[in-house]
């Protein structure tokens, strides 16, 4: 099932139409693949427009539920409700669906999809259409026009299309849970709250190098969630020292160095230049480099949309791994070879 997806200019995150139920009216849901829930917003904001959600009366709550990302907490009821995606309006029954009572930190977010490793709703999403556990993201970076939503690409549910992508697809093992970097447990969000780990789509970085610079290895996760690159504060202070004094003109930010990750299996990944500077409507530009004060380890990165503007990608639950090619719609790169034992 293929979806298209949308998003605006400075967050670039992939949202798809949706409606849940018979009550609610149609709104933009997030795609996100570092989120373990479903929620969606059923209270009315200062600044935002109204809910999309407000529960049937005949509906019983499961239970109560609170989680705490890194940007702010939800919290609410959760009940059994259809969701509808797309403009095809497909319907998926019997999920479990956060009515969020109280939002702290998600700014106008109308819900998120939660596609992590261990979301039970994906897992049902999958078989109730009697798809394989498998869905593929393909992102371009939309332009500044008003704030409005533009198309941003697509989201595949099931599969992969062969046409989304280049050359072949490399498919990278996810870290076993023993093994990955995780948030302590006094690793607090901004409203004060204890952060929830999450099964997050967590690779092995074997290395970085950014020009001559060369960093030692670290763990990643693969997050359209995320609107930014995130990496270690050295790598972020090399950057910043490199565009200290650069211009916005196409000829000075194609002279920047990539970032370039080394995979397990000797596969090498890059973020070009043109992915990580963005031109501003004012005829300057913003970086999206980032650092976390919070990060779990000081070698620890987040691959956010910059990502997914040069590389395609699926995450596939049943083999538990991520495949990467390179994207349709990107000027320039490599292909990756075909690495994956199995079609997806």
């Amino acid at each position: 099932l293929n979806f298209e997806v949308y998003s605006k200019f400075e967050s670039f995150v992939p949202y798809v139409r949706a409606s849940f139920g018979q009550g609610s009216s149609p709104f933009m849901l997030l795609i996100d693949s570092g989120s373990p829930l479903l929620w969606v917003r059923s209270v009315q904001l200062p600044g935002c427009g109204p809910p999309p959600f407000q529960k049937p009366e005949d509906l019983t709550a499961l239970k109560t539920e609170e989680f705490a990302y890194g940007s702010g907490v939800v919290q609410g009821a959760v009940y059994e409700e259809a969701l509808s995606l797309g403009e095809q309006a497909v319907s998926f029954a019997g999920l479990e669906v956060m009515d969020t009572s109280i939002e702290q930190g998600q700014g106008c977010a109308d819900g998120i999809l939660g596609m992590d490793m261990e979301s039970t709703n994906s897992r049902q999403i999958f078989d109730f259409q009697e798809l394989p556990h498998v869905f593929s993201v393909l992102l371009r970076r939309v332009e500044e026009f008003m704030g409005s939503w533009q198309n941003a690409g697509s989201v595949v549910l099931g599969g992969v299309k062969q046409e989304m992508y280049r050359g072949g697809l490399h498919c990278v093992p996810t870290l076993s849970l023993q093994d990955r970097v995780l948030a302590p447990k006094d690793d607090l969000n901004p409203q004060g709250e204890p952060l929830n780990n999450t099964a997050w789509w967590q690779l092995a970085v074997e290395g970085t190098r950014v020009g001559a610079a060369e960093f030692p290895s670290g763990q990643a996760i693969v997050d359209t969630g995320t609107s930014a690159l995130i990496v270690p504060r050295a790598v972020k202070e090399y950057i910043d020292n490199i565009l200290d004094g650069s211009g916005c003109d196409t000829n000075s930010l194609m002279q920047l160095p990539s970032i370039v990750f080394s995979l397990p299996g000797g596969i090498e990944v890059s973020v070009d230049p043109e992915q990580y500077v963005v031109p501003s409507p004012d005829g300057g530009c913003s970086c999206y480099v980032q650092a976390l004060h919070d990060a779990p380890s000081q070698d620890f990165y987040v691959l956010g949309v910059p990502f997914f503007w040069k590389y395609f990608v699926a995450f596939d639950f049943a083999k538990q791994q991520v495949a990467l090619g390179l994207s349709s719609l990107s000027l320039r790169g490599e292909e990756l070879p075909p690495t994956c034992t199995e079609q997806l």
